[in-house]
């Protein structure tokens, strides 16, 4: 029996990001029970909404980062009208924190300079490798840009293209140079940072 409950608590699914910020709100807020199930609702309908862009195939990605920015605007500004103003104060003080400062992304040039280094690349090669990036940058900027493509679709084509890349740089290289550069792609995904993107 006791086993059995222990499970069950170690299957609970974690809590929503805001449930524990409305949590977190409450208790460094001192909000009224009131307050509290106004934010709950809030971050519900924030929730629902976000979803529904997310869903939408026949939205291209700057207009899902654009709506989102819209979503999180109004959720700030409904929060905002249900707390005094010394909350107000309180709750933009404890946002700022959570606000890390992204670095900027490498350029192209940054990440061949970075690949050339760690694939221990000729002069030859590396011209090669850049002659490709440019020509798989074009295609998948054509197809970002495709407004007439729905979202599956986009992201499918940009997938062959990175295939394909692969493909003609694998014949460039030797096979442990190719093992390498699978690792050092590996590594700037991993990184947040993707390796010269096609």
């Amino acid at each position: 029996m006791i086993v059995v409950m222990a499970n069950g608590f170690a299957q609970q699914p974690p809590q929503p990001v805001g449930e524990r910020q409305a949590v977190k709100m409450k208790s460094d807020l001192s909000l009224t029970d009131e307050q509290f199930a106004k934010v709950q609702a809030i971050n519900h309908q924030f929730r629902q909404e976000h979803s529904q862009v997310l869903a939408d195939s026949t939205l291209a990605r700057e207009e899902i980062l654009v709506a989102r920015k819209r979503l999180m605007e109004k959720r700030d500004s409904d929060i905002n009208a249900i707390l005094t103003d010394e909350q107000r104060l309180k709750w933009a003080s404890m946002k700022k924190p959570q606000r890390r400062k992204i670095p900027p992304r490498a350029t192209i040039e940054d990440n061949m300079e970075a690949m050339k280094k760690a694939l221990d690349l000729t002069g030859e090669q590396a011209e090669k490798i850049s002659k490709i990036n440019a020509k798989m940058i074009g295609r998948t900027r054509s197809y970002r840009m495709d407004t007439t493509m729905t979202r599956e679709n986009r992201v499918a084509a940009i997938k062959v293209i990175a295939e394909e890349r692969r493909a003609e740089v694998r014949k460039i290289l030797t096979k442990e140079q190719y093992d390498k550069f699978l690792v050092f792609e590996e590594q700037q995904r991993r990184g947040g940072r993707p390796a010269v993107r096609p």
